[in-house]
């Protein structure tokens, strides 16, 4: 019973001077230092949140100016009910215009958006596969997919923020702050520079790896 006690106490040594050691690489070394992305400390932290909010605003709102969202729907589905007060959200909030589209050429049980239009065939040349399903549509002729199926404000945020960014409509910095980072960059290798022998040698592959480019 000793000898396990001992050998237990052997590894929780090891994890605490693992964690020491960890901590010191971490701190000495910007890239690796995760609070240089998101602060740690809970007041900087909060402050994070706020500026996030803030730029999420201004984030929406500058695609709002460029796109609408294109939102197909049925008249006996029962998630389209569930999306379009959420898409009203949208629309109060920072401006977006909705673009329905009805499959049946039915319009809501609900009430909601009665001025809408029938399919003629944008939802096939879309490929749309079930409702609701979302598009953002940005004149003359740009048109990203954003959702199929039901999803939430926080998501449906997130993806529109996602495509806008993808699509270089707003910029990466607005989107990084929008997400609660700052604007940080990116350790990816480049092709070739990982070889065999560097991966097998730590002091070799550290070297490699710090010698590398950071992306923005």
């Amino acid at each position: 019973m000793a000898a396990y006690y001992y050998l237990q106490r052997v590894m929780m040594d090891k994890a605490q001077r693992f964690a020491t050691v960890a901590q010191k690489v971490v701190m000495t070394d910007p890239r690796l230092d995760e609070n240089n992305r998101r602060p740690l400390a809970t007041f900087a932290s909060n402050a994070a949140n706020q500026m996030a909010t803030q730029a999420n605003e201004q984030a929406m709102s500058t695609i709002a100016k460029q796109a609408g969202l294109l939102f197909f729907f049925r008249s006996d589905c029962h998630f389209c009910e569930a999306q379009a007060p959420l898409l009203t959200v949208l629309e109060q909030r920072f401006g977006f215009k909705i673009y329905p589209v009805s499959l049946d050429g039915k319009p809501m049980p609900s009430g909601f958006y009665k001025q809408f239009r029938s399919d003629i065939g944008q939802a096939k040349a879309l490929g749309v596969m079930s409702t609701p399903a979302l598009f953002l549509m940005k004149p003359p002729n740009e048109i990203l997919p954003i959702a199929q199926g039901v999803v939430s404000l926080d998501d449906l945020t997130s993806r529109v923020l996602l495509s806008a960014k993808n699509a270089g409509w707003i910029s990466d910095r607005l989107f990084s702050t929008a997400r609660g980072v700052t604007d940080s960059t990116f350790l990816i290798p480049e092709a070739g520079t990982l070889t065999e022998p560097v991966m097998n040698d730590p002091g070799r592959l550290v070297e490699a790896l710090r010698a590398q480019p950071v992306l923005p």
